[in-house]
C-alpha cells in the first residue's frame, strides 16, 4: 500500500492512476519521465521503480484491450517508454480526466 500526500493510501494502480490523471489535460501520449515527475510529486513514499510502473501499465493496457464494449483506452509501448492514451468522452461528459481514471481502477479492483 502506498500513501499520498493527501493522506490517503493506496496500490501501485491507484498511484499510477493518479500520477497520468496528473498529467496535463488533453495529452495523448505520455513519457515514462513524465509519469515517474507526478509520482513524485503525489507520493509521500519513494514512486515505485520503472519496472513495477511497466508492469503496471502493461496490465491496464491488456485489460483494456480485451473490453469488447470499446477501443482500448490505455496502450504501453515498453520499448519506447511511451504511454498512449484514447480519451473517449462524449461531448457533454463533464468529467475530468481524474475522475474516469480513478473510476476505471475502482472498476479494475471489482
Amino acid at each position: 500500500m502506498r500513501k499520498f500526500v493527501d493522506g490517503s493510501t493506496g496500490d501501485t494502480y491507484v498511484a499510477v492512476l493518479r500520477a497520468i490523471a496528473r498529467t496535463k489535460s488533453g495529452m495523448t501520449s505520455i513519457q515514462y519521465e513524465d509519469i515517474r515527475s507526478s509520482l513524485r510529486v503525489i507520493l509521500a513514499d519513494t514512486p515505485p521503480d520503472m519496472q513495477q510502473v511497466s508492469r503496471v501499465l502493461e496490465k491496464m493496457g491488456e485489460i483494456s484491450a480485451t473490453d469488447a464494449s470499446s477501443a482500448p483506452v490505455l496502450d504501453w509501448d515498453k520499448d519506447e517508454r511511451i504511454l498512449h492514451i484514447t480519451d473517449r468522452r462524449g461531448p457533454r461528459d463533464k468529467r475530468s480526466k481524474t475522475d474516469l481514471l480513478v473510476a476505471w481502477a475502482t472498476a479494475l479492483k471489482s
